[in-house]
């Protein structure tokens, strides 16, 4: 998993790389930070520090809107799933007892893995992107009536804000249950969740704003690569963490029995 988002990331890096130079970006260091010095209210240094943190939140806003990045991290929970959907039992071995002079041994019993549990990534998913319906979709019919203003700013960054953390909560919870791959099923659920996520904030903005006005193509590529791509950014060392933190209570428990 690691190596798959390193590589993934390391890609986009190179890709990238000519537009965040300081002698051939798009934007020049000390352009931005003119430009951010008024706002904030104080002079922003136009260092090799600040031209550092500016190539990096180009490069993550880069890896998080990359088609790459995406794939990768999709792949990390479909490739084992596809795997689980063409699973089939084993069958005990039968010996015939007059091919054989000694007596057949039993073979020995090995445990069981937990088993995949994607059902339950679906209904985490599931739940998430209600629950995220029935927080969102109230609110903006409130806002539309109101002030214009604010419907505006939840629409482009409090329901994004709310959906993100529904999704990380989802990966983080089914990275603490589920036992076997608790990180690739905390993707899973994330995912699912982001496409009921996704689909319910378009419903939301074709319910309290005019279509005619709004640029569709632009709205729903905005709206998947927001609750897919940039939310996968948290989601995956949200799973992580919680599948490591999880094992890692399960072998203290396991230790004390012991």
């Amino acid at each position: 998993m690691p190596a798959a988002i390193v590589l993934t990331v390391g890609l986009q890096f190179l890709f990238s790389i000519a537009s965040t130079r300081t002698t051939g970006g798009i934007l020049p260091a000390s352009m931005v930070a003119a430009a951010l010095s008024g706002p904030a209210g104080f002079r922003i240094p136009a260092g090799p520090y600040f031209e550092a943190v500016l190539a990096l939140i180009t490069l993550v806003l880069r890896v998080a809107t990359s088609p790459f990045f995406y794939t990768a991290v999709q792949a990390l929970w479909l490739v084992p799933f596809a795997a689980w959907l063409y699973r089939r039992r084993a069958s005990p071995v039968a010996t015939a007892r007059w091919a054989l002079l000694d007596p057949i041994q039993r073979p020995e019993s090995h445990p069981t893995p937990p088993p995949l549990r994607p059902g339950l990534c679906l209904a985490a998913g599931m739940a998430g992107g209600s629950l995220f319906g029935l927080i969102s979709v109230p609110l903006s019919l409130y806002l539309s009536t109101g002030a214009r203003n604010g419907l505006s700013v939840w629409l482009l960054y409090g329901q994004a804000v709310l959906g993100v953390l529904v999704q990380t909560a989802v990966a983080f919870a089914l990275g603490l249950v589920v036992r076997r791959l608790g990180a690739i099923h905390g993707l899973f659920g994330a995912f699912a969740c982001g496409c009921v996520v996704a689909i319910v904030a378009l419903a939301d903005t074709a319910l309290t704003v005019r279509v005619a006005a709004l640029d569709v193509g632009a709205l729903v590529t905005g709206t998947l690569a927001t609750y897919l791509n940039v939310a996968a950014l948290i989601t995956l060392p949200a799973a992580c963490a919680a599948a490591g933190f999880a094992s890692w209570i399960r072998w203290i428990g396991g230790a004390r029995h012991a």
